[in-house]
């Protein structure tokens, strides 16, 4: 059985991912190693901490196998960042020019072909059919989230189970690709690495769910700038559900219609409005309880309860099926859509998971439980830690938008 150091494996990925980039580098090819490994700097690998976490709830992957998959789904979701750039003509990301203002447009699109192809090629290395076909599945489903991204700009009838649906396409797809993979390298059964890949995708809808919070809020630590979202047409969580409120539906309307280029003041104080904050903190807290409850099963297949898990009353999803509109079990009714800190900073990026030791998600050793020597109903503390993570950083977003004098509630 393996123990996986969890800074080592860090640094192990990081290095796989430089000589990746930068071999064969030949005179025609000069800049492409530069600009996949451009935004390399500012990315903490949370998707490859993710798997790393779900192996050690089966006790036990070949390390270089782990590493080597984890490599692929970094250099996946890096050349979707590298498209997705070109795509919304960002000029920022991580903090730095994105990769077609640093080097050029037509060198980023092919830097992220790269970066895509060298991920597939990892892949098929590692000769598991169903991972193979998963990679191809998810690129597809990127693509496809892609598409509906622009289908929703501008439209006054988005509706919360199609905003989650392509949220899951988007983001959800990758986060499932990585924990399904490493529950199948750690030797899970069937049924196992299906509870993975469905943990995975709850996981990567809240993650960008708090991201586009975080947009909405604007951080001056986001990496790039913020409130680009609803200026630019693109509705998330707040101004969908804002669509049905009787106070803040009528100027979002207006301004989804005049498309003014910049939100508003009285746009932006109807959507701090503490009910329909509040409507918002329910449906994160909502999906919170999705992701815990899929945690719940993978760690304990046997029947444990997801409803054990949660420790405060009103939690419970089923407790506000009563309210469609904040119910993000509902998406699952759509046929495209697989059911699958605040640490001193509330609005801080979701993605920065190091700063403090205690709350570190990729830093098992905080917890004796989650040691791969240990038996898998005591692992996966560090996937608790982070969704527990995700939800504070999500409230805190919240908290900012809220209007003069508005408490967001419990």
């Amino acid at each position: 059985m393996i123990v996986l150091d969890a800074a080592g494996f860090r640094q192990g990925v990081r290095d796989r991912l430089s000589r990746s980039e930068s071999a064969g580098a030949g005179e025609a090819r000069r800049d492409l190693p530069g600009a996949v490994a451009h935004l390399r700097s500012g990315g903490k690998a949370v998707r490859a901490a993710c798997a790393r976490m779900v192996a050690g709830v089966f006790g036990a992957v070949p390390t270089a196998d782990l590493a080597a998959f984890s490599e692929a789904v970094e250099l996946l979701h890096l050349g979707t960042l590298i498209h997705d750039d070109i795509l919304d003509e960002a000029k920022l990301r991580r903090g730095r020019p994105a990769v077609h203002v640093a080097y050029s447009t037509k060198v980023a699109v092919l830097a992220g072909d790269v970066a895509v192809s060298r991920a597939g090629a990892i892949i098929a290395a590692l000769e598991r059919p169903r991972l193979s076909g998963k990679f191809a599945r998810v690129l597809e489903e990127l693509c496809e989230g892609e598409l509906l991204q622009d289908d929703h700009r501008w439209r006054e009838d988005l509706t919360l189970a199609a905003y989650l649906d392509r949220v899951a396409r988007k983001t959800g797809g990758l986060f499932e690709l990585a924990c399904e993979g490493a529950a199948a390298l750690a030797g899970g059964a069937a049924g196992q690495v299906d509870q993975a890949a469905r943990f995975g995708r709850e996981l990567g809808v809240l993650f960008q769910v708090v991201d586009d919070l975080l947009d909405g809020a604007a951080p001056a630590d986001l990496g790039k700038p913020g409130g680009q979202d609803l200026a630019g047409g693109l509705l998330t969580l707040v101004p969908v559900l804002a669509l049905g409120d009787p106070a803040a539906g009528p100027p979002l309307r207006r301004f989804l219609r005049d498309r003014p280029g910049s939100v508003p003041p009285d746009l932006a104080a109807a959507l701090g409005a503490p009910l329909l904050v509040a409507r918002a903190g329910a449906a994160l807290a909502d999906l919170c309880d999705l992701a815990r409850g899929a945690l719940a099963e993978l760690r304990d297949p046997s029947g444990s309860d997801p409803a054990d898990m949660r420790d405060h009353p009103g939690s419970d999803p089923a407790d506000r099926r009563d309210h469609p509109a904040s119910d993000p079990a509902d998406r699952r009714a759509d046929p495209g859509n697989d059911p699958t800190d605040l640490h001193a900073h509330p609005a801080s990026d979701p993605t920065d998971l190091h700063d403090h030791p205690a709350s570190d998600p990729a830093d098992r050793r905080a917890h004796p439980g989650d040691d791969p020597a240990t038996p898998p109903g005591a692992s996966g503390q560090g996937l608790a830690d982070l969704i527990d993570t995700l939800h504070a950083r999500g409230r805190g977003a919240l908290a900012t938008l809220l209007a003069p004098g508005g408490t967001l509630v419990p």
